[in-house]
């Protein structure tokens, strides 16, 4: 996911994807580039300094985004949501997007 070279004159945008199987996976582009088809959000452009630190951390708190094991994203209201799910809290997972996300097997 992260970027191999980082041009300090170029602003880079990270693209929440989810393809048509609900497969979801982030990736960058430069801010001038085309977004790509299966781009469902995108965060503003991200600070070089999260960049060269490679700090997901860092990266998911300015994005407000949550990944997983497998590197697919939540937002953070999807999260809380499966949270709540877990919890017995409520009977449904809220998906911010119409499909909903398609799962790596146990």
């Amino acid at each position: 996911m992260w970027l191999t070279e980082i041009d300090p004159d170029k602003e880079y945008i990270l693209q929440l994807c989810q393809n048509d199987e609900g497969r979801r996976y982030c990736v960058f582009r430069e801010s001038e580039e085309v977004k790509s088809e299966f781009c469902v959000s995108e965060s503003p452009p991200v600070p070089h300094e999260i960049l060269k630190s490679k700090n997901i951390n860092e990266l998911c708190d300015f994005c407000n985004v949550v990944f997983g094991g497998h590197g697919e994203w939540y937002t953070e209201a999807e999260s809380e949501s499966m949270r709540n799910y877990d919890l017995g809290k409520a009977k449904v997972v809220q998906w911010s997007t119409e499909q909903a996300p398609c799962f790596a097997p146990k």
